[in-house]
């Protein structure tokens, strides 16, 4: 869900010229369901049986058939810094195509209007988000699959940048990042970042090879199937990984290690 958030938060700081903080509150406002009742639950067992390595045996968290209407499984990452492996679910989530109806239903709520204003009241700036945009970006989002693990073209760079996000069932998240040269098949510029349980977005640990820091990244499967759809499977290991730069909760912590594997079945493609 943080995905679905981040993405319908960046619209609205497009659309009203917000800031981050409104579009975050607004984000949750439109998404009060954002599943599609009428899709039938995916198995998650069924696709991590296709995966090597995944096992509903975890000790850190297993993969569950708990998956939400809307949702499917796209792989999953397994992380270990010093406390036993954790499992991180990778998930595509369709949003509900009656999502702006959905979204008018919530503003015209007590909960709704008191939720918006509250965000207003957090941003002091002239800039104020109403229920217009709210309503405006929930219809553009409607019917949409947003995908936790994906790939897009920058043609100016000449790569292609990875991006698998994860999710424990502590709330705990994981993101890897790697470019590839376009056809190439070797991973450039990898990042790692963990986000603890209970913490801000912001407050996150980072490991990122390009800024000299030490962290090794190997793909051990790189199948690019289709237009629209790829297979990735590696590992990663990274040392002394720090806080962000905005991760003040996280304020002279570091992670000694972190080490780990990653198995996505589908890999999205993003249309150029």
């Amino acid at each position: 869900m943080t995905r679905v958030r981040r993405w319908i938060a960046q619209a609205c700081r497009v659309r009203a010229g917000a800031s981050l903080a409104i579009g975050i509150a607004i984000g949750a406002v439109s998404l009060a369901a954002c599943s599609d009742p009428a899709a039938p639950p995916a198995s998650a067992a069924s696709l991590a049986a296709e995966r090597e390595g995944a096992s509903d045996d975890d000790a850190g968290g297993a993969v569950r058939e708990d998956l939400q209407a809307g949702q499917r499984l796209q792989g999953t990452i397994t992380l270990d810094i010093g406390e036993g492996p954790r499992t991180y679910r990778v998930l595509a989530t369709r949003l509900a195509d009656d999502l702006g109806r959905r979204a008018a239903e919530r503003l015209a709520s007590e909960a709704g209007k008191a939720e918006l204003e509250k965000a207003n009241a957090r941003f002091r700036g002239p800039d104020k988000v109403g229920a217009s945009d709210v309503q405006g970006i929930a219809d553009a989002f409607a019917g949409k699959t947003i995908h936790s693990a994906q790939v897009r073209t920058i043609d100016v760079l000449r790569r292609q940048q990875v991006s698998i996000e994860g999710e424990a069932t502590d709330g705990s998240k994981v993101t890897l990042g790697f470019s590839l040269a376009i056809g190439g098949d070797e991973a450039l510029d990898p990042s790692l970042e963990f986000q603890p349980a209970g913490k801000r977005a912001a407050d996150r640990f980072e490991a990122k090879s390009r800024r000299g820091g030490d962290l090794r990244l190997e793909l051990d499967r790189l199948q690019r199937g289709s237009s629209d759809t790829w297979s990735v499977a590696g590992s990663f290991e990274a040392k002394d990984m720090r806080p962000g730069v905005l991760a003040k909760g996280l304020a002279g912590q570091t992670l000694p290690r972190a080490s780990g594997r990653f198995d996505i079945a589908e890999l999205h493609v993003r249309a150029r």
